[in-house]
Parts: C-alpha cells; structure tokens; sequence
C-alpha cells in the first residue's frame, strides 16, 4: 500500500488520509531500542465510498428527479389543457354572443319591411311576409347555438332572407346562383350567419341606391379543401355608400360583428378564414362591390336535406 502516513511514534496511532474507496492490507512492524524489529502485524481494512457517490444513491437520485420532472411536466400539460379548453369555449361564447348582435340589427329592418308591406301592399301579402319571417327567426335562433352549421342550411338560409328583401322592393332584385358540382353541400361544414351580413350589405347598400337592374350573384366552388365563395353586386359602390349613411348618420355593425367573429374562429382554427373586398368600377364608374370569402372545409359524414 502506497500511501503517506505519519510514523506512530509514542501516540499509538496510525493517520491515513486521501484513500480511495477499496480494500487494503496495513503492515505494521515494531523496533526495540536496539533498532531489531518485530514480527509484522498485517490488518484488512475496507474504505467504503461517500453515501452521495454510491450508485444506487446515484441512481434512486436521477430517478426522484426524473419523477418530480415528470410530474411537473404533467401538472404543466393539464394547466395547459385547460387553459386552452377554457379559452377555447370562451371563444365559442364570444362568437355566439357576436352572432346573436347581429339578430336585433337583422330583426329590426325585417319588422320596418313588414310594417311597410302592411301599408302598401295588404294584409294578405303581409301574413306571407310574417310566416317567411318567422321561419327565418327560427332558424335564426337555431343557428346560434351551433358553432358550425352545414352549407346546405347557410343557402336556404340566404334563399329565404332574400326571399323577404325581394318582397318589399318595388324592384326585383335577379339573384344568379352559381353553385359548383363538386361541392357536397350538405355535409360541408361553415361557421353560421358567416354569409347572410355581406349579402345584406350587398342590398342594403348595393343595390336598394341603385337605379335601374340590381343584380346579385352568389358563386360558390372549392379547390384544396377551401370553400370559395364570392358575393358580387352591381350596385352604388363602397364610397357613394359611406357619404350616404354619413349623411343619414347610419351605422352598419353587419360588417364589424362578422370581422370579429372572424378573427375569433381564426384564433382556433389552423388554416384562417380569409375575407377580402374589391370595389368595381367600368370605364371609372362605381360599377358594385365584390366579396370573397375563403373558409376552410369541415365536412360532416351527417346529410341535411336541402329545400
């Protein structure tokens, strides 16, 4: 054994400093003052290794962190989830409850063009109008508990509100669908009332200042799982619209409400909903508006019968 020690001298004792853990064997020999040594003494002595370096401290060691780590993880993942199960049907309700402004706006120029068909074109005609109404509050109603709602549903629901925007003007608006073949309608899936505000800005400001035909198209078709639809009128136009409800000091919350009710869908959705207008113009003229709206498809194995 290689190691050094201080000589015995009178203490009796040996001082080994520094040994690695092991086993290892101690010689001890006297001598009398004639300087003739003793019989050797030989000892066994074991170094065992510090508590925190044994391997199985090592080891139950790495393994309590790797627990505690785990757990923390797992604690972090739930909180996580939850949070984005939380913020997830805080959207939905914000997106219902933007749905639902849009109704008093929608419910209150309905009743003024039955109050008016009451006035101008009888009883009879009126009671048609209220029964369409009724129908369409229903429906209403209905949609807004939805998040999504089939394609099918959201043009019958345009059909009959333009059915009752037809039945107040003296002049009859030619509405031109354009549906493509390939578009399953009655299980594509859309976010509701996503369509009704643009076609009724495409009316209501298009096309009722419009002097001579009002024309409305509706095209709809698909390319990489989108659903492509475009709303184009030949009405006023954007600009001759503002100065005229500047002038009334009207207010359209149609548009705004749809926005937002866009950027909340977005915010859960991985391929966004995209929104874009374009002002039309011949030979310079305010010539109407055309809207695309580009949603991502959600398609439904459920069917729904169309009207």
């Amino acid at each position: 054994m290689n190691n050094n020690w201080n000589d015995i001298g009178e203490r009796g004792r040996v001082e080994l400093l520094g040994l690695s853990p092991g086993t290892y064997e101690l010689q001890v020999r006297g001598f009398n003052s004639h300087g003739k040594a003793s019989n050797t003494l030989s000892y066994d002595i074991k170094v065992s290794q510090l508590l925190f370096k044994r391997p199985w401290f090592v080891v139950m060691s790495l393994f309590l962190i790797a627990a505690l780590f785990l757990r923390y993880q797992y604690k972090s993942l739930v909180l996580t989830n939850n949070r984005v199960r939380l913020e997830n049907k805080i959207m939905r309700l914000e997106s219902r409850a933007l749905a639902a402004q849009m109704n008093p706006h929608f419910i209150f120029n309905t009743l003024n063009h039955i109050q008016s068909a009451v006035l101008l074109k009888g009883e009879e005609e009126a009671n048609k109008l209220f029964g369409s109404f009724s129908e369409l509050l229903r429906i209403t109603l209905e949609n807004n508990k939805k998040d999504h709602i089939v394609l099918a549903q959201e043009i019958d629901y345009l059909k009959s509100y333009i059915y009752l925007e037809q039945a107040r003007l003296d002049e009859k608006i030619e509405v031109k669908w354009q549906i493509s073949p390939s578009l399953i309608i009655n299980k594509i899936k859309i976010p509701p009332m996503l369509l009704q505000p643009i076609v009724e800005n495409a009316i209501q400001h298009g096309l009722i200042p419009q002097n001579g035909p009002k024309v409305l198209s509706i095209v709809m078709s698909e390319s990489d799982d989108l659903l492509i639809v475009e709303i184009q009128d030949n009405g006023v136009g954007r600009k001759y619209s503002k100065r005229s409800n500047k002038k009334h000091k009207y207010k359209s919350w149609a548009t705004t409400i749809m926005n937002e009710r866009i950027s909340l869908s977005n915010l859960s959705s991985k391929v966004p909903i995209e929104l874009s207008i374009t002002d039309l113009y011949n030979f310079g003229k305010p010539a109407g508006t055309k809207v695309t709206l580009i949603i991502p498809i959600l398609k439904n194995p459920k069917t729904y019968e169309t009207n």
